[in-house]
């Protein structure tokens, strides 16, 4: 009987997208395994599975497994497998015993993770015969100890090491997911990645060119030769990659897995639910159905489940998984008549939002079945994440494409079928889900009403600095952490972290951050601080509370990033966000149409005639400004106008040189300073009354460069010459940076041509580069990289600094440049 199954679902959803050495040689010693793994920083702008450095990113082996695997590639006969039978054991009668490591957080964080680890348990066991029971005094067997770390990383299976534990580390980034969670526990149960299948190729592409350096060994298939379970190939799978995991550029979407039937892509690397064949897979490992009668027979593609009754596909329900759930809206049914017609509910009218739908168009045995739609409109959004029509093409378990599928770049609004309370998941950025003001700054009571105001008013008067507050007194801010701060690894991991942002700008600036103690003095009438709290949110007071102390909220997406908190004491100290400047347009681009809903609010500008701002140049390079990817429901949100600058933007690992005369000036931080050199190339009299130099340059007066312990760089003077890389035209050194400053008479101008230029290559020249700064000593320049040499570049000014980096890891050839001052 040919059978073809239609899901139309109008549906509030959530959809996640979501290094083995490369010498077989070190495999062994290097290959992370059991009791601890090697802890490493987090990155919260990726993905979970990418943080780990174990097999696969996010699998931890025991000895044993690594040997057994090891072996199998040197030998040629590689098995890894879609599930675990032989290289570690499944759990005993599928009870997986677990228990919660002895310093796991008392706190807020700690609860949360605790709740959302148990639901992740509990998808499994509502649909297969795990059972996970926690540990108590009197429970036998191996335990599956959970512990905070700052990966998300499983062992496979049980493992068959003699003593009584193993690990699952729950990181920050990934408590909030419950799905990314549930993959976890997948790897527990005995799952290996769906995407290393031996016959991936017959359904998704592999672009090796676009993964990032050292991610290539995530993606090796398995052998021929495995052992698992007949299911087929499942896009939709929660144990598959998505299609940017480890992408060199996940900004310019450089796909590093793509379907075949690219209107599968919006599946592929879901973390929302558990796929029917995931669910099959673990029933059949696990041999769910052993003490079941025989005799009933499911029909399109069920099975007998654990409750011996028929487990069917997704839609379909009865006795023997020939009927279709039935909805709300009274939609949906089997047809089997030779031709007919069906439409969404209410047709032509709008459908109701929340709705499901399904129908079984069956057929005779031998017969084919078309379909052909008269009128279509359903909300468009990328991939169809939202309100669409799927077809089950590929059988009634696996996913099928869904409709509409958008064509072009430019997505509409929710102008049709509007989502008031829809609150998309943003698993690369969790700091962006706040509701406050300008997205991570906390508004006291007063502040909200002044500049609710002037919105109303349309008299904006949001400022670069602060003036709706007061800014501290004498630069000193007193701070506590609050009374309930864990006290645990992670609590005081993020004190340290803190600490290391406020040097960074006491570094700099004439700020001071004292602790409180029962001595220390009183600011101002009532006594004004800043309350450090572990929380969900990174975000805060701006500038010095009123009336007593305010908060700043910190949470495990920042709180071990010192330069996400120097960006939250940024806000502390009295400084809004970049992007909100008035003369925003002339730099940067908005892209309102790519942001999540009610995003907009975070992106309002300053009025033009209504602002009191320390007069400096836009800086994209500001730690206060919002990177490229913020608060998007697709694709790029901010653009700079020259986007050689996209590097730069949104960066959080050092304070920009005007992130500092910002603050600088803001306290007048050299108001006892008697009138000293007069600082050139933009330099000005810093706090401690000597020339602050633009990043590079040094001396007296800001006239020398940094000299580099490679010898290179220095000041030209001369009419034309020419300057190059450290040891070209060999390999450059590693971690090496050069400043050339080029300096003509005034009214002059200079160009730059290159006659050789081959310096690493990855994405937005992160890593080695050359920098021009183009735009004044006191900004950042465009980088360039690669192998292709730049055009001639001209730059009508008199001095131009240009830096040469390269990292710890990798060489190439280097450059030669001519420069003339004309």
């Amino acid at each position: 009987m040919k059978t073809l199954l239609l899901f139309l679902v109008f549906l509030l959803c959530l959809s996640w997208t979501t290094s083995l050495p490369s010498l077989l040689s070190d495999y062994l010693k290097n290959l992370p395994h059991s009791p601890r793994p090697h802890r490493r920083e987090l990155n919260v702008h990726r993905p979970p599975e990418e943080e780990g450095t174990a097999f696969e990113s996010d699998i931890i082996l025991s000895p044993e497994q690594a040997n057994e695997i090891a072996k199998e590639i040197l030998t040629g006969n590689r098995k890894r497998r879609q599930t675990v039978k032989q290289v570690t054991k499944i759990w005993p009668n599928g009870i997986i015993v677990y228990r919660y490591d002895d310093q796991w957080p008392n706190n807020q964080l700690g609860n949360l993770a605790k709740t959302n680890i148990e639901k992740a348990m509990k998808m499994w066991e509502d649909t297969t015969c795990l059972r996970f029971i926690r540990q108590t005094p009197n429970t036998p067997g191996k335990v599956v100890n959970i512990f905070f770390g700052t990966m998300c990383q499983s062992e496979i299976g049980m493992s068959s090491l003699s003593y009584g534990f193993q690990d699952l580390e729950i990181a920050p980034y990934c408590v909030k997911r419950i799905g990314s969670l549930a993959h976890e526990f997948g790897h527990v149960a005995g799952m290996f990645h769906e995407h290393s299948r031996p016959d991936r190729d017959s359904n998704i592409t592999v672009y090796l060119d676009n993964v990032k350096t050292g991610g290539q060994q995530y993606f090796k298939k398995h052998g021929t030769d495995t052992e698992r379970t007949n299911e087929p190939y499942d896009i939709g799978s929660v144990m598959h990659y998505g299609p940017l995991f480890f992408s060199k550029d996940a900004n310019a979407n450089k796909y590093t897995l793509q379907p075949h039937d690219r209107r599968l892509t919006g599946v592929m690397g879901q973390r929302a639910h558990l796929s029917f064949t995931d669910i099959k897979t673990i029933n059949d490992l696990y041999d769910c159905n052993k003490n079941c009668p025989r005799g009933l027979q499911c029909k399109h593609g069920g099975y007998i489940g654990p409750n011996c009754a028929c487990t069917c596909p997704l839609g379909l329900t009865g006795r023997e998984c020939t009927q279709v759930v039935h909805s709300s809206s009274g939609c949906g049914g089997v047809l089997t008549g030779s031709s007919g017609k069906f439409s969404s509910p209410g047709y032509p009218q709008k459908y109701p939002i929340s709705t499901s739908c399904t129908w079984l168009i069956q057929g005779r045995a031998g017969s084919s079945i078309s379909l052909k739609f008269t009128s279509l409109d359903i909300e468009e959004d990328v991939n169809c994440f939202y309100d669409h029509l799927e077809v089950k093409t590929y059988g009634p378990t696996l996913d099928g494409p869904s409709f509409p599928v958008i064509k072009t770049s430019f997505l509409p609004g929710d102008s049709k079928n509007a989502r008031q309370h829809r609150k998309e998941p943003n698993l690369k950025r969790p700091s962006e889900d706040s509701t406050a003001f300008e997205s991570d700054i906390i508004l006291a009571s007063e502040k909200a009403n002044k500049l609710a105001k002037e919105i109303l008013s349309g008299n904006r008067k949001r400022r670069q600095t602060v003036q709706a507050t007061k800014i501290w007194p004498n630069g000193i801010i007193v701070y506590k952490y609050d009374d309930n701060w864990p006290n645990s690894k992670l609590g005081n991991l993020s004190k340290r972290s803190i600490e290391k942002a406020m040097k960074m700008w006491q570094d700099k600036t004439c700020v001071i951050f004292i602790r409180q103690t029962p001595t220390t003095p009183r600011i101002g009438l009532y006594g004004s601080g800043v309350n450090i709290i572990f929380g969900h949110m990174c975000q805060t007071v701006a500038g010095r509370f009123e009336y007593a102390f305010g908060d700043l909220e910190v949470a495990g997406n920042c709180a071990e990033n010192p330069g996400k908190l120097a960006h939250l004491l940024g806000h502390v100290l009295g400084i809004f966000h970049q992007h909100n400047r008035p003369d925003r347009d002339k730099y940067i681009t908005v892209m309102f149409e790519a942001l999540k809903q009610d995003a907009w609010k975070f992106f309002i500008k300053a009025n033009e005639n209504h602002t009191e701002q320390l007069n400096k140049p836009y800086d994209i390079g500001s730690i206060m400004h919002l990177g490229g990817h913020m608060f998007n429901k697709y694709n790029i949100t901010i653009q700079p106008k020259d986007k050689r600058l996209m590097a730069v933007m949104g960066q959080r690992t050092h304070l920009s040189f005007l992130d500092i005369k910002k603050v600088n000036d803001l306290y007048t931080c050299n108001r006892n300073c008697p009138r000293g050199p007069k600082c050139k190339n933009e330099g000005y009299i810093g706090p401690n009354c000597s020339c602050t130099c633009p990043l590079d340059l040094t001396g007296r007066k800001c006239q020398k460069v940094v000299q580099s312990f490679s010898e290179c760089g220095g000041v030209l003077k001369r009419s034309s010459g020419t300057f190059s890389s450290p040891g070209y035209s060999q390999k450059y050194p590693n971690s090496t940076r050069c400043t050339w400053l080029i300096q003509g008479t005034a009214g002059s101008s200079i160009s730059l041509n290159f006659t050789s230029f081959e310096i690493g290559d990855d994405a937005n020249c992160y890593n080695d580069f050359l920098e021009v700064k183009t735009y004044g000593l006191t900004l950042e320049g465009p980088r360039f990289c690669g192998s292709i040499a730049p055009k001639e570049i001209r730059y009508n000014g008199s001095t131009l600094l240009v830096n040469f980096n390269s990292d710890h890891l990798y060489d190439n050839r280097g450059f030669q440049a001519q420069y003339t001052i004309h």
